[in-house]
Formats: structure tokens, C-alpha cells, sequence
């Protein structure tokens, strides 16, 4: 029986659109393209895989077992997979590029006050002597160190800043990117000596309103902060205060509270404040499309085999975890899974298949420096507290072999 996948994602070019309908087919899938949502909730009533941004996509057939959105942020569409076991990926990865670059664009102008050089154009003033700050020499740092942080620590390292500091949950330092790195509970600290803050969350229960009025007040007097993530990790009201009054030397918003940003909205007009609407991480720009068609494919070809997706978000925590993390975990469903299958005392051609790929995996995994810096990280205290540990024992793969 042919199985059936929808994919309501306009941005995809007709090669695109070829590639994927060639590699269903060689799956056993019809691939059904729509421009649009509203034409994509009829085909997806019988569908097994959706890709759409549309919340209501999730919940439009019983047939449903995975969901792709082509965002990062899955807030969107939480609350409709409640209580299912939907398979729910994301295309975090996708956007590090363009958003890292939107970064630096609105952190260079709010810095090298742009806002006023514009206002003037506007009123043909020439004046030559407004102050500007620089990225070299200042402590920037980075609330948010996942695929966006880590792309825009790299170009602003160019800048020969003093100092970059991370900060996550964990207290990892991903990819060795970052001078510094605290957990949140170390926020406070590290806000007293910001000269950039860079914020890249997405928005769960631990990030809506992190950055208080309280916490803003911490920042010293003339700095900056950019917002790419979520517009509910900001006081909006407080932020635009600091603003007016000139504590704050200026911001760079592309995320609100309220989207799209309400036409009396008092930003629109607020000094020192850069405002774009949540652009950063558009599909403009064909490489983020390209990088969503290649992460959607690879885990579709892992869906086929049985293996657990690259881009498989977490649920409860809200979003994909680090790569680490991730990766663990991902291990560990395999491992369960080889065990579950070693145990049967009879399995079929398609299972005795999936479970030469999955020790075959394993394996790999035993012999990849991976295996050795996951080892040392959960020794180190990194990786949370509810990670299950099998495959992060010396001797793991050799109990799941003498079970064969």
C-alpha cells in the first residue's frame, strides 16, 4: 500500500520538490506538494508524514505519525500534539547562517548609532560627532548558545572582541566557541559586565520573561542587546523605558510579544531601537531552504530504517537539545530498541534488517570519538540528570552482542 507524505512548505524550488518526490517514491511514499495550508488540510487527513508551519496540519488526519515543521521554534505547535505520540521535528540548524549575519548587521548600527545617522538623513542635517561604541574589546555574551549563538560567536570573534560568554543550561561550551560559559543561575553575574547581549531562545517555561526588568537593570549603563529568539523573553515595557531614558545605548529587535507588532504599538517609534519584523530567520535566502530540504531528507531516510530522527525536539523541554545530548539519547532509543528486538524469540526479515542497522550503528557510534567525549562530559556532570546512561557504559555494545 502506498504511504502518503504532504508538504504545505511554499519556499521549495521545483528541484527540490523533484528530490524529494524521487526519494519517496523509492521509500514507497507519494509525495503531495501544496502551495498552501488550506489546500494541504484535505490531502493530510490521510497522510503519515507533514511538513508544514501550520499548526492545524498536526492534528488533520489519524494516519499522522511524524510532523516536520521548517521553523527552529516549535511553541507553535506544542499544545497540538498534546497526548499523542506524533513524532515532532524541527529545522534547527537551518537558520544559523542568515540570523547570524542579521546579528552582526543590527549589532554593528545600534552600536555605531545608525538610528540617529537615519533620522538625520531624514531631517538633512550633517552633523559628524555622534559617539559610537565598537565590538572590539567589548564582553559580548551570548543567551542562547545553540546552532544561532555558536554561527554568530564565530563572525564576532572577527571583531577581536574581549571577551565571549555563553550561557545555557547546562554550562557546556559547544564547539570550544566561547571564553566563558555560565548556567542560567549565573546570568545575573555576567549581565554586569555586558557590553552586547546577544539573545537566541526559543520560548519554553524557562525562557518567557528572563530578561526582566530586573535583570535589565543589570546591564550596564550604554549597552546594547539584540533579539532574535522569542519576543516573550524580554519585558517589552521595560526595555523600551530603558531606552527612552537612555540607560540602554540602543537595541535591535526582530522578535515582539505580539505578532505582528501592533500599528500602535509605541515601538515603532521608540530612539535607539532598531525594529525589524522577524526576518532574521526568513526563507529568503535559498542556502536555509537548501538546509531544511537536506535535514528533512536525511531524517526521513532514518524514519525509513527505524532509527530515532536527527531533528526529533524534545516536548517536554520545548525545543532539540544540544548535539550531545541529542546524540545520547538517540543512542539510547536505539539501544532499547536493539535489546527489545535481541529478545524476541522470533523475528521477521524486516525486524532481523532493522536490527543488523541498528548494532551496526551502535558500533559506530563505540568507535567515534563521540562515544569518548559523551563518556567524559556525563562525568563531568553536563548531561542531565533524567539522560538514561547504557550506552555511555564502557561495556555497553559488548552486553548488547553477547545477547545475539
Amino acid at each position: 500500500m502506498e504511504r502518503k507524505m504532504v508538504l504545505a512548505f511554499a519556499p521549495l524550488t521545483e528541484a527540490q520538490r523533484d528530490r524529494i518526490a524521487a526519494k519517496a517514491a523509492r521509500k514507497g511514499f507519494r509525495a503531495v506538494f501544496c502551495k498552501d495550508s488550506d489546500e494541504a488540510l484535505p490531502e493530510a487527513k490521510d497522510a503519515e508524514i507533514v511538513m508544514s508551519l501550520d499548526k492545524r496540519l498536526a492534528k488533520a488526519g489519524p494516519d499522522l505519525k511524524w510532523y516536520c515543521t521548517p521553523s527552529a521554534g516549535v511553541d507553535h505547535v506544542l499544545p497540538e500534539l498534546e497526548g499523542t505520540d506524533i513524532l515532532l521535528s524541527n529545522s534547527s540548524g537551518a537558520y544559523g547562517v542568515t540570523i547570524a549575519e542579521h546579528i552582526v548587521m543590527t549589532a554593528l548600527e545600534v552600536m555605531r548609532n545608525r538610528p540617529e545617522y537615519i533620522r538625520l538623513k531624514e531631517e538633512r542635517v550633517w552633523k559628524q560627532n555622534l559617539p559610537v561604541r565598537s565590538l572590539y574589546g567589548a564582553t559580548v555574551t551570548f543567551l542562547g548558545t545553540g546552532d544561532i549563538g555558536q554561527e554568530a560567536a564565530r563572525r564576532i570573534r572577527a571583531f577581536a572582541p574581549e571577551c565571549l560568554i555563553g550561557v545555557n543550561r547546562l554550562g557546556a561550551n559547544p564547539g570550544q566557541l566561547f571564553d566563558r560559559v555560565v548556567t542560567l543561575s549565573g546570568l545575573g553575574r555576567v549581565l554586569k559586565k555586558t557590553d552586547l547581549l546577544i539573545m537566541s531562545l526559543p520560548s519554553t517555561k524557562e525562557t518567557r520573561g528572563i530578561m526582566s526588568e530586573e535583570r535589565l537593570k543589570m546591564l550596564p549603563e550604554g549597552a546594547f542587546i539584540v533579539n532574535v529568539g522569542r519576543g516573550d523573553a524580554i519585558d517589552q515595557k521595560a526595555l523600551e523605558k530603558l531606552l527612552r531614558n537612555g540607560t540602554l545605548g540602543g537595541a535591535a529587535l526582530d522578535v515582539f510579544e505580539k505578532e505582528p507588532l501592533p500599528e500602535d504599538s509605541t515601538l515603532w517609534d521608540c530612539p535607539r531601537l532598531i525594529l525589524t519584523t522577524h526576518v532574521a530567520g526568513n526563507w529568503t535566502l535559498p542556502l536555509t531552504v537548501e538546509k531544511i530540504v537536506a535535514m528533512f531528507l536525511e531524517d526521513f531516510d532514518r524514519y525509513c530504517k527505524g532509527l530515532p530522527l536527527l531533528q526529533l525536539v524534545d516536548r517536554k523541554a520545548g525545543y532539540k537539545e544540544s548535539g550531545a545530548v541529542a546524540r545520547v539519547r538517540a543512542m539510547e532509543e536505539l539501544f532499547d530498541r536493539a535489546l527489545a528486538l535481541v529478545k524476541k524469540e522470533k523475528r521477521t526479515a524486516r525486524e532481523e534488517k532493522e536490527l543488523g542497522a541498528a548494532v551496526g550503528s551502535l558500533r559506530e557510534y563505540y568507535e567515534s570519538p563521540d562515544w569518548r567525549a559523551d563518556f567524559e562530559a556525563d562525568e563531568a556532570g553536563k548531561f542531565p540528570k533524567d539522560l538514561k546512561r547504557g550506552v555511555l557504559s564502557e561495556d555497553g555494545i559488548y552486553n548488547l552482542l553477547d545477547e545475539l
